[in-house]
């Protein structure tokens, strides 16, 4: 990779992700997968900003914390379908039947 300029590399210092954070709690809130595309975008465009710049820009590690927090809910449905629903070494009816 080429040297880049002091002033992209300047520029690139003062370039802050907290509204973009405020933006991506609330698309999370109001659509779960519409807030992990914003999410996963703002984020890889922080890491773009904090590799030219040199330092993690503010508001990278919020942006962290929601992809986080934003990804449980999926693990833990997956963990839920994994152990319980297609469970079906025990000989007995999926877990999902035991409801009903």
């Amino acid at each position: 990779m080429t040297d880049l300029p002091e002033i992209e590399k300047a520029i690139a210092r003062q370039k802050g992700y907290i509204g973009a954070s405020v933006i991506t709690f609330f698309v999370y809130w109001l659509f779960y997968l519409p807030g992990l595309i914003v999410n996963l975008l703002y984020l890889n465009d922080a890491k773009k900003t904090a590799k030219i710049a040199g330092q993690k820009p503010a508001g990278y590690g919020c942006l962290v914390a929601l992809l986080v927090i934003g990804l449980f809910p999926l693990i833990a449905i997956i963990l839920v379908l994994v152990f319980f629903v297609f469970n079906t070494s025990s000989g007995s009816a999926p877990f999902v039947y035991t409801l009903f």
